[in-house]
């Protein structure tokens, strides 16, 4: 949630150096490779989003991504 506080705040860079390293401990998760390829794009971080990926985080059962 951090990188995209960034996001919602204008901080752009900050927010994607939170979903590069996000990346980089889950290089596998398609909804952080998305987000983060948005963000670079200058798009809106869910654009494009598809299921179960345009579901909030807050709102799903388990998080998206590991520790």
């Amino acid at each position: 949630f951090l990188g995209l506080s960034y996001y919602a705040q204008g901080r752009g860079e900050d927010a994607i150096r939170q979903f590069e390293d996000l990346d980089r401990t889950n290089p596998n998760n398609a909804e952080v490779q998305l987000i983060l390829a948005n963000m670079r794009a200058g798009v809106e971080p869910f654009e494009g989003a598809e299921p179960p990926t345009d579901t909030p985080p807050q709102e799903r059962p388990a998080a998206p991504i590991s520790q």
